[in-house]
């Protein structure tokens, strides 16, 4: 593994760790990063939970105005209901994008 790598699998994990939206739900037990499938394998413990819960982030890098940003493309759970609650959230933020272009044209 190269020193950039390891760098950028650190970058990774420390954005998870650190992540209001990830803090909200619960407290992060485990982070491995697969940097070549670019998954992100997240074990959390949700409030209110005795055990963890399994999250897959399929991530990317894109470059913003202000450089390299990490880009969540798909977000997946062990759990048959939080990948509707996430699935169902992803398809009405793409409809509220879509509403807005729509709008400004």
């Amino acid at each position: 593994m190269s020193i950039l790598s390891n760098i950028r699998d650190r970058a990774v994990e420390s954005f998870i760790r650190k992540n209001e939206t990830v803090q909200r739900f619960g407290e992060v037990d485990e982070v491995s990063i697969d940097a070549e499938s670019r998954i992100a394998t997240v074990r959390i413990t949700l409030r209110g939970e005795s055990q963890t819960t399994l999250f897959r982030g399929y991530y990317g890098f894109d470059e913003g105005e202000k450089g390299t940003e990490l880009v969540f493309e798909k977000i997946t759970c062990e759990r048959a209901w939080i990948n509707e609650m996430i699935k169902y959230e992803d398809t009405n933020r793409t409809k509220q994008c879509l509403q807005n272009m729509t709008m400004n044209n």
